[in-house]
């Protein structure tokens, strides 16, 4: 792990299981092109301290499934990269209050595996978002 610079986010990456510290940017084009998707999903991290991960919302829209991670202790698991940031209550992004190490150590990494094959359901699962169906005769 580098030393932490004052403007920094952590890029959680199941596909090399480790977690970077990354340039500060606010950019949603930016952050999901750091995690992949067109969507993004904002899960708070369980301690409550305005932490959160950043999460491609349509990562299993389409196979191959990317390799899933869930933190020691939670009910959630990810599919993909996220990103953790810090939230303000006005909505500002900054830098996340989480040691990088601190979180390493939290990340349980589980690999590729078929979600219907996980004992704990998904954080979330947009792969059939409304704006994606394609509508019937009927115009359903």
């Amino acid at each position: 792990m580098n030393t932490p610079s004052p403007s920094y986010l952590l890029l959680i990456d199941p596909y090399v299981e480790r977690v970077e510290m990354i340039p500060f940017t606010d950019s949603i084009t930016a952050l999901s092109r750091l995690t992949g998707g067109r969507f993004l999903d904002c899960q708070p991290l369980e301690a409550g301290n305005g932490d959160a991960f950043l999460l491609a919302s349509d990562a299993l829209a389409n196979e191959p499934f990317p390799p899933t991670w869930s933190l020691v202790g939670s009910d959630f698991i990810y599919a993909g990269r996220g990103i953790l940031i810090h939230l303000s209550e006005e909505g500002g992004v900054s830098t996340p209050h989480m040691d990088p190490l601190a979180l390493f150590h939290k990340i349980e990494w589980f690999g590729f595996t078929d979600p219907d094959e996980l004992k704990t359901p998904l954080s979330f699962d947009f792969s059939e978002r409304d704006e994606d169906k394609v509508p019937d005769e009927d115009g359903d």
